[in-house]
Formats: structure tokens, sequence, C-alpha cells
């Protein structure tokens, strides 16, 4: 017989409004959530819930989550990517401020690739897809609205 949901101790209850999830090697999950404002979460295998801080999508969205160089969570927030360090978000990488991101991945040699939120020729003349190697960004793909 199936049996009720119990929330585990330490989340809380109304813990919700879930965005992306990504777990590291040591079985840790990072959810971005808007359960208090946009804000990722650290919750461990034993269920205990952390709030790590705010991170939140261009756009309005909930942060987008997955694991970086060293298996270490990363969030974007703005034009900001932000990994999960000592319990609480630290800025790993800043983009400049007219690039607004959407979404982001790590390649092969811990290159990161960006894209950024597509837009009407009022709000976002340009749309690009980036790479950044050795803190050094390089234009991929460039399309301009008009």
């Amino acid at each position: 017989m199936p049996q009720p949901f119990k929330t585990p101790p330490g989340i809380p209850p109304t813990l919700s409004g879930f965005g992306s999830i990504a777990v590291d090697a040591t079985g840790d999950l990072y959810v971005s959530t808007t359960y208090t404002g946009w804000s990722v979460y650290e919750v461990l295998p034993n269920g205990q819930a952390d709030d790590l801080g705010y991170a939140r999508r261009s756009g309005g969205n909930t942060a987008t989550v997955q694991l970086g160089p060293g298996n270490a969570a990363e969030a974007d927030s703005g034009n900001v990517i932000l990994r999960a360090e000592g319990g609480r978000l630290v800025p790993s990488y800043t983009f400049p401020n007219s690039f607004f991101l959407t979404y982001f991945a790590y390649g092969p040699g811990g290159v990161l690739y960006a894209d950024e939120i597509g837009g009407t020729h009022a709000f976002e003349p340009v749309q690009e897809i980036v790479s950044v190697r050795a803190g050094n960004l390089r234009v991929l793909w460039r399309h301009r609205n008009t």
C-alpha cells in the first residue's frame, strides 16, 4: 500500500516553485525556486534544505542550475554566473552589463558557453552565443533583431 508523502526534516512544508535541479557527486541537490523570492536551495541527502541566496534568470524566471568545473553547483542571475560555495552563492563569472544571460553550459576543459535572451529591436537588438575560456569572452554567433 502506498505511503502518504511526508516532508523530510529540514524542508519547510511549503517549499515549492521549483525551476531547474542539479545533483553533485555527493548526492546534494541544488534547486532554483521562487519560495523565498528567486533563490537557490541546497538539499542534503538527509533532507536538510538551506537557502544559498538570491538568483534570478534574465526575464524573471527561476535560475538555471547546473554543475560547473570541480563538480560545483552554479546558477545564473542576471549577467552573473554564481557558484555555490561555503553555504552561499558567490560570483564565478560576470558578463558585460549589456549581456542578458539566459542559459549556460560547460564544455571540455571548463570552457563556459552562454546565450543571451532574444528580444526585439526595442528591448535587446542583439542576441549572442558566446564562449569564455580562461576569462576571455569570444562571440560565436550573433543575430541582430530588426
